[in-house]
């Protein structure tokens, strides 16, 4: 029995979205102080759709895994659709994460945000 649920094992073991992309539309990163993980999401419109994303994080398992997965639920999606993720999503998605592990797994989605709202010039 593994530690994480298998969806985070999943993430964690075969990320499909690591990398960086050259020419992406809107790249963001920004961490977590406290913790040390750090997350920076490269993303390429098309049309107004998430043609593709990519991400570097280091940090925990957690953390990492919520990248990757974020990465996929988000690929694919319009501009609004992916704005409309949320903390909840995430956390859904990856089968539950215990409250004091989910500053990691969110960051994901602040990040995504953020990269998103450069689009509009949105804080």
């Amino acid at each position: 029995m593994s530690l994480y649920p298998d969806k985070v094992m999943e993430h964690i073991k075969n990320p499909k979205h690591s990398g960086s992309i050259a020419n992406a539309t809107v790249v963001a990163d920004n961490g977590n102080p406290s913790c040390g993980d750090e997350l920076k999401y490269y993303i390429r419109i098309e049309n107004g759709l998430i043609a593709e994303i990519k991400h570097e994080a280091r940090g925990c398992a957690i953390s990492r895994a919520a990248a990757d997965l974020l990465a996929e639920m988000a690929e694919g999606k319009s501009v609004q659709e992916a704005l409309s993720l949320t903390h909840e999503d995430i956390i859904s998605a990856m089968g539950g994460i215990s409250e004091g592990r989910r500053a990691c797994a969110t960051l994901s989605v602040d990040v995504l945000q953020e990269a998103l709202n450069k689009l509009y010039n949105l804080p």
